[in-house]
């Protein structure tokens, strides 16, 4: 797979922001441009890939000493379920080695009306070495469970990160949720 540095001025821009917009719902989208433009810090980084000219998804994460924060994960639905996903998890995991990964998904509420969307998307991290730790993330947008790979997640670590990712411009608020080990 080839990986690209996504620009504001990169040819594919606007095919990268109709995923975007087709991934995620507008309470948990930031402007594409404004992140884009945020990765002008070394430690915020966008990045796609391409499987010969196919854009296959892209991964938007943040860098911090030891935790590397995926707040944006998203796979071309015209190949979804061909084994993309799991390949850029890998590559994230073969390029950071030593550091943990962490990400944030909708928790698993029976309520939900995109309950089976939801257990999916748990089962798949899952399948690539994460699982649900106690943690859960409440910002403007909602409130997410956070998954993790390589053992227990320290606190501060993902302070740290959410400290790094958010610029200071919002303070996360990390909570603990008692059903989770």
């Amino acid at each position: 797979m080839l990986v690209k540095n996504v620009r504001l001025f990169s040819r594919d821009f606007s095919e990268i922001k109709k995923l975007y917009k087709s991934a995620f719902p507008p309470n948990e989208t930031y402007p594409l441009e404004i992140l884009t433009l945020m990765t002008l810090r070394k430690q915020l980084i966008f990045r796609a890939f391409y499987d010969d000219e196919t854009l296959c998804g892209f991964i938007y994460y943040c860098l911090a000493d030891q935790t590397i924060y995926v707040s944006y994960l998203a796979i071309n639905g015209a190949i979804r379920g061909k084994g993309y996903g799991t390949k850029l998890i890998n590559w994230l995991l073969e390029t950071y080695p030593e550091k943990q990964i962490v990400l944030n998904v909708e928790p698993l509420d029976e309520n939900a009306p995109n309950y089976d969307q939801r257990q999916k998307r748990v089962r798949f991290y899952e399948r690539n070495g994460f699982y649900l730790t106690p943690h859960r993330l409440k910002e403007p947008g909602g409130e997410y469970a956070t998954m993790a790979n390589k053992g227990k997640l320290p606190t501060q670590n993902f302070k740290k990160v959410m400290s790094v990712f958010s610029w200071g411009l919002f303070d996360p608020i990390i909570e603990q949720d008692a059903t989770v080990d």
